[in-house]
């Protein structure tokens, strides 16, 4: 599974006009569903009077089809929402959601020009948007002997590892984070020193 991969910085807005319809792309980090609603309903607020609000989402890595979402808000059945995510399937980033904002300008664009004015102002609005390396982190117990804790203490920071939580008794017990591509090679170190993890 891809642990890390790139995902929009923050919301970032493109105008498209199409025979004097605006189609206003918001493309925006979307990690789950709720803050999708969020947004959606932010959209909804700031433009009420627009005449659609399509969209479409993808939660995971890249390409990821486990949790994907889409809606032509009105527009004839195939096409806004499914060439809004068509393009997301396919530009590379994960946890992305895309919300179209149409104002009609008074001409009908048929089914192929809405199709391609929905899929154009996402993908237009991608050219320049702000995007991060997220990397997927999975937590673990580390259980050192007071003999090798400074020998892990300064192995973390190479497997770019940061303790959450810490306990010392007769014993040491860390809750460290790492990412998740990093794991099997950690393990492996604390094997080497007789460092119990879990």
């Amino acid at each position: 599974m891809n642990t890390r991969f790139r995902v929009p910085a923050a919301r970032w807005i493109h105008l498209e006009e199409v025979k004097r319809s605006k189609f206003i792309a918001w493309l925006f980090p979307c990690p789950d569903q709720a803050s999708f609603q969020k947004t959606l309903a932010e959209a909804r607020t700031e433009h009420p009077q627009a005449t659609h609000h399509c969209y479409g989402f993808l939660i995971g890595p890249p390409g990821s089809t486990a949790q994907i979402g889409m809606s032509d808000d009105g527009e004839p059945s195939g096409t806004a929402g499914k060439p809004i995510l068509q393009v997301l399937k396919h530009c590379g980033l994960g946890n992305i959601g895309a919300i179209v904002i149409r104002y009609y300008g008074g001409t009908k664009l048929g089914t192929g020009g809405l199709v391609r004015a929905y899929a154009l102002a996402v993908q237009n609005g991608l050219v320049d948007l702000p995007t991060h390396e997220q990397v997927e982190r999975i937590d673990i117990q580390v259980k050192p002997g007071y003999p090798q804790l400074e020998r892990l203490q300064k192995a973390l920071a190479q497997f770019e590892a940061v303790v959450l939580k810490d306990a010392y008794s007769d014993t040491v017990c860390l809750t460290v984070s790492l990412p998740e591509d990093r794991l099997v090679e950690f393990k492996s170190f604390c094997e080497q020193f007789r460092i119990a993890c879990d």
